[in-house]
């Protein structure tokens, strides 16, 4: 079935490609959600590699929704399959891809899969690729040429620190210094911008959690840098910011 929805999909043409994509991976994402909450096997080698093939080529799909669905789908057969191996091969082909592209697509569609990957896999099965994943999703995060690349990276690394917990502790401040930086410098009339900053800050305040109201110099400095950027935030003219 797999191989023949590859199938469809290459000869498609181009109007219809789109329509059979979004019915493909509409059942792609549901069989993988129901082998998950049934602690099912995804089955042999190459029906793992089949599916594998699907994902990677839709992440780099023109469709932003296909592009979710994409970076879904990579996050959940890594959480069916359950093998460190193949999460690794995973990551590392985002990373890959990352460090080398410079068009919009391939940078959006492999920033959300790093953030779904962490989120489906949880902060012990991706442990060992965090501190990869956050340094190139802080970098993607300063391109001011490209607001949509900075929506997604921020976005990924949201979903990364939510799934993370104590593991994150030690990204809290370089996150959370890129966020006010960003508040600070990015254009108002950029609001898809400011609401991911508001997710990742969000997302820091959850990782840190009650010690929020200790009094060591670091915490307060913290503290205090929170309620700058929410003092920034609430000064936005978008009610969702």
């Amino acid at each position: 079935m797999l191989e023949h929805f590859g199938a469809c999909i290459k000869h498609a043409k181009s109007q219809r490609q789109e329509a059979v994509q979004m019915n493909i991976f509409t059942a792609l994402l549901c069989g993988l959600k129901g082998l998950t909450e049934s602690k099912s096997s995804i089955g042999q080698e190459d029906v793992r590699q089949s599916a594998t093939n699907l994902i990677i080529n839709a992440l780099i799909s023109a469709n932003p929704i296909l592009r979710c669905a994409a970076g879904e789908a990579l996050g959940r057969i890594a959480q069916v399959v359950g093998d460190s191996r193949f999460t690794a091969e995973l990551a590392q082909t985002s990373f890959d891809r990352l460090k080398s592209a410079r068009d919009v697509v391939t940078r959006t569609g492999h920033s959300l899969a790093l953030g779904c990957l962490h989120r489906y896999v949880g902060g012990m099965g991706s442990s060992q690729h965090l501190n990869t994943s956050v340094s190139i999703l802080l970098a993607l995060a300063q391109d001011g040429s490209s607001p949509v690349v900075q929506v997604w990276s921020l976005y990924a690394l949201s979903l990364i620190a939510d799934s993370g917990g104590p593991m994150f502790r030690g990204y809290i401040e370089p996150a959370l210094s890129l966020g006010l930086k960003l508040l600070l410098s990015v254009p108002q009339s950029n609001v898809d911008v400011h609401q991911c900053i508001g997710r990742v800050l969000a997302a820091l305040i959850t990782t840190i959690g009650p010690e929020l109201q200790g009094n060591s110099t670091s915490i307060c400095s913290i503290r205090s840098n929170f309620l700058c950027a929410c003092a920034v935030m609430q000064a936005h003219s978008d009610p969702l910011v």
